[in-house]
């Protein structure tokens, strides 16, 4: 049977490793009742225009439990050599016969369901190569990227051998890619807020943050909450000052 082409939707691509510098094990540690990973996953799939998530990682020894992890979850799962997100992700946006791949980090358990959906929509509607948001909070920003430009990416690298993120390739030859930059809603516009998961104390702000921010209707732990408790406790803090000064 002949795979159907959904070019209006996309599929979520997941870089995850267990090796992680400063934070080792960081996509299955625990986190809001669940694992990183998870947390990771259900952002994702909260995005109406995602029809899959896949975790792309090693097929290293080191990587072996992130791997059976998702084999007991019934997470698809795609191990390549390097973990190339480029190269694994051609081969599930032809697989899943999607027109666009969402790029997502496992140091991303606050990435904006909405406006991953926002950038999956605009990259689809209006043909662009890559379309992201600005400004947010550092690591809840999401990334869309079009099967066309990650095709030229695959030939352009074989060239260069230049390896990175897939922005920064990007970023090497702007004249090549149609890129857009969505404006961030007002109440998500707080670039000096950190988010992403990188070192030990970021995992313990995110624990405290899931510890005592509710989900909402939908499960999830709402970023517009979260920002709303960073500013109480900011308030709080500069008025406990004020008292002891």
């Amino acid at each position: 049977m002949r795979r159907t082409f959904h070019p209006a939707r996309a599929v979520a691509l997941i870089v995850a490793r267990m090796d992680t510098p400063g934070l080792p094990g960081r996509p299955l540690l625990p986190l809001g009742g669940t694992t990183v990973l998870e947390q990771v996953l259900r952002r994702v799939q909260a995005a109406r225009c995602v029809t899959h998530c896949v975790v792309a990682t090693t097929d290293r020894e080191v990587d072996r439990p992130l791997r059976d992890f998702c084999a007991h979850q019934r997470v698809h799962c795609c191990a390549h050599p390097e973990g190339d997100p480029v190269s694994i992700g051609l081969a599930v946006a032809h697989g899943f016969g999607v027109g666009a791949v969402a790029l997502c980090d496992d140091s991303q358990p606050l990435m904006s369901s909405g406006m991953l959906e926002a950038c999956v929509r605009y990259a689809v509607d209006a043909g662009m190569d890559y379309v992201t948001v600005k400004p947010m909070p550092e690591g809840t920003v999401p990334e869309v990227i079009s099967v066309r430009a990650l095709t030229r990416l695959a030939s352009v690298r074989e060239d260069t051998g230049y390896d990175g993120r897939v922005s920064e390739w990007l970023a090497l030859y702007p004249e090549w890619f149609e890129s857009a930059c969505l404006p961030a809603p007002i109440r998500l516009r707080s670039p000096d807020v950190r988010l992403v998961l990188e070192t030990q104390s970021d995992y313990q702000q995110l624990a405290e943050i899931f510890l005592q921010v509710p989900p909402n209707s939908e499960g999830l732990v709402a970023l517009e909450d979260v920002l709303d408790c960073l500013e109480d406790r900011r308030v709080a803090h500069a008025a406990s000052a004020l008292r002891a000064a």
